[in-house]
């Protein structure tokens, strides 16, 4: 096993691209070394021929192939050692109660910010929570832990309940911003596919490009009229129709119908990526994304606009400023 500040070995699970490469991105420039899976079966398969244990396993409560704690069960009887972090959208208490006694160091409730991943795995590789599970036993600590996690859920689902805009970003942190001052549009990035009711709605389109070049000229970028630019904009955008399932638990405050009954909500969700490249390297240094309850958006145009700018402000609001920036 590593020792305590040194590079640590990591495994992420999560079938979300974007979670997924964004957590895996802030891990490895942290200096670890960083394994994917994108499924339960891919994720036994790592850990499975693993010469030895992962550090530390971010794992995805929800896979397609695995909805329940069964693959954290499996990745347990296999390396007990690792240390565990859970990752979920649909945390509950009994959730966390369950994951808890399973040796989990903690439950990260979606959306987090993936920039403070790498002082959670720091963390759960000290706390050493792997020991947890070979001497299993309830004493005075836990219920003051569980309450503690309890709350942590409860909270984060109170402010999910509140609204359906997730945002994020992640960003190359060896590149140096503030000596750039120039940018110019591509053409839209190929990740991932896009939908023809967002890439042929000119309003839409509009938009989106006024927000992001609003959010750069503030943060001290300005668009090229001649000559080559230093960072090039490439954009995307999706719609994908999902399922949020919502275990309704009326003792903590948080109800999807009135009864507060377990339900099942359809809705469609609306994924913007906003990726900035390096001109002289062509390398990815920067990629934002937001992702919104689209609904009858697309027929109403005022809310598609405050959309589009709440969301394209908020996951601009991680970019590092550009040399423009305080001069205007």
């Amino acid at each position: 096993m590593a020792q305590e500040h040194a590079p640590l070995r990591v495994l992420v699970v999560d079938d979300e691209a974007l979670i997924r490469w964004a957590v895996a991105q802030t891990l490895t420039q942290a200096g670890h070394e960083v394994a994917e899976a994108h499924d339960a079966k891919s994720a036994l398969a790592a850990v499975s021929e693993a010469s030895q244990p992962f550090d530390v396993v971010l794992l995805d409560l929800r896979l397609p192939d695995c909805a329940d704690l069964t693959l954290l069960s499996g990745i347990r009887q296999q390396w007990p050692e690792s240390a565990v972090v859970m990752m979920t959208a649909y945390a509950t208490s009994e959730i966390a109660a369950e994951a808890w006694k399973l040796g989990v160091y903690d439950v990260l409730v979606k959306p987090f910010d993936v920039n403070g991943c790498e002082r959670i795995v720091r963390q759960a590789y000290a706390a050493g929570s792997r020991d947890r599970l070979s001497a299993p036993r309830l004493d005075a600590d836990v219920p003051r832990r569980l309450t503690a996690m309890f709350a942590m859920v409860v909270a984060a689902l109170a402010i999910a309940g509140c609204a359906t805009l997730t945002t994020s970003s992640h960003v190359d942190d060896r590149f140096d911003f503030a000596r750039l001052r120039t940018f110019d549009w591509g053409t839209a990035d190929q990740f991932p596919v896009g939908d023809a009711r967002l890439d042929k709605n000119l309003i839409f389109l509009d938009y989106l490009h006024g927000a992001v070049e609003k959010q750069l000229e503030a943060k001290g970028y300005e668009r090229v009229v001649t000559g080559r630019p230093q960072l090039l904009i490439h954009f995307h955008a999706s719609i994908d129709r999902r399922l949020n399932v919502t275990t309704a638990d009326a003792r903590y405050g948080y109800c999807l119908n009135d009864d507060c009954r377990a339900g099942v909500a359809e809705f469609e969700a609306g994924t913007i990526i906003v990726d900035i490249i390096d001109v002289r390297t062509n390398r990815l240094v920067w990629r934002g994304w937001a992702q919104d309850s689209v609904d009858a958006a697309l027929e109403d145009r005022d809310r598609l606009v405050r959309m589009v700018e709440t969301g394209v402000a908020r996951m601009f609001a991680g970019l590092p400023p550009g040399a423009l920036k305080g001069l205007r």
